[in-house]
Parts: structure tokens; sequence; C-alpha cells
């Protein structure tokens, strides 16, 4: 009986220990263009208006611009291992903007990111 019950607390504790060992290595930081616009609107605020941008101009794969009720903020996609995200996320900098970068996405603009905005791309 004692033999079964230190099994039975033996593999409950191996299945505890991978599935916490998961969660712990989650990045709580923005992982696509369609998560940001999400917990944009989620946090109560209104995009008034998205533009495509053209992102091959910076090395990007995609990136949409969204003037939102709180101020204005560009976000771009860049493929794996690509040298133009590794530049941005070491410099902070696209073509001498400041940009903030985590999960191969990079955000930005000409006028500085407002804070709220910066909270919800990188929480």
């Amino acid at each position: 009986m004692k033999k079964r019950l230190l099994i039975i607390i033996l593999m409950i504790a191996i299945i505890s220990g991978c599935s916490s060992s998961n969660n712990s290595n989650s990045n709580n930081g923005v992982t696509s263009i369609d998560e940001y616009r999400e917990r944009i609107l989620d946090a109560g605020y209104t995009i008034e208006q998205e533009n495509e941008k053209t992102a091959s101009l910076i090395g990007a794969v995609e990136g949409i611009g969204f003037i939102t009720d709180v101020g204005n903020v560009e976000i771009y996609l860049f493929a794996k291992n690509s040298k133009e995200y590794s530049e941005a996320k070491k410099t902070k900098k696209i073509n001498g903007f400041d940009v903030i970068c985590e999960n191969n996405l990079c955000i930005g603009g000409v006028i500085p990111v407002p804070q709220e905005l910066i909270d919800l791309f990188t929480k």
C-alpha cells in the first residue's frame, strides 16, 4: 500500500514538474501582430485606423500602423533569425527611430510610442 502511494505521489510530482517548467519558460510578451491588436482592444483603447506598412523597406515580413485614441504605434514582424531583427534588437533602433523588440516583433514610430502601448507589447 505504501509503495503504491509513493508511486502515485511520484507520478503527480513528475507531471506537475513538467507542466510548471513549461509555464515558467513562457514569455508574456506579444507573439503576433494580431495578438497586439487584441491587447490594445482588450485594454479598452480604440483603434481608429490601421495602415499597412511597406515592411520590406526595413527587412521585415509584415508591418501595420495603428492610430489609437492614446497615440500611434507601428509594429513589424521579422523572419526568424533575420539580421535586420537582430540588429534592431541590439541597437533598439530602426532607421534612426527608437524601437522595442521581442519575439521577432518590433514596435516604434516616428512619434514616441505612449507608455500604455509599450506596456501592452511587453507584458
